[in-house]
């Protein structure tokens, strides 16, 4: 028996194809927490502040970990499933219109990411974890 997948192609037509991100040295990079900068908590919050954050310099936005995690209230430092953005802040589309929107405005975006321990729903957790 065999199974076949077609995969579908991004649908999401990006605004910015081209963008660069400033040289090291000039980064001025604003470390961001999606829960917490805003009252929404979310994605749609975050890109309401944009314009707020360019007056301020910011060229590049660090956010703190958006993998799926267990629970609601946590920094993101336990996640469960590291490729996997956690549903709470927003959709796939939600995502990408975001990192639109940082790029239209000249802004990087990095993601912090932990692969260094995670939660014990985490399968990789599960076949090693004796605590």
């Amino acid at each position: 028996i065999v199974s076949t997948f077609k995969i579908q192609k991004d649908s999401y037509n990006w605004k910015v194809n081209d963008f660069k991100i400033a040289n090291p040295e000039q980064l001025v990079i604003y470390e961001l927490h999606l829960r917490d900068f805003t009252a929404s908590s979310d994605i749609n919050g975050a890109m309401g502040k944009l314009s707020y954050l360019k007056a301020m310099g910011v060229n590049a936005i660090e956010l703190m970990p958006v993998q799926e995690f267990d629970g609601n209230d946590s920094w993101g430092y336990n996640p469960c499933f590291f490729f996997a953005m956690d549903k709470a802040y927003g959709t796939k589309a939600m995502y990408k219109q975001f990192i639109d929107a940082c790029h239209e405005a000249g802004m990087a975006v990095i993601l912090d990411v932990v692969y260094n321990h995670a939660t014990g729903n985490n399968p990789l957790a599960k076949l090693y974890w004796d605590g």
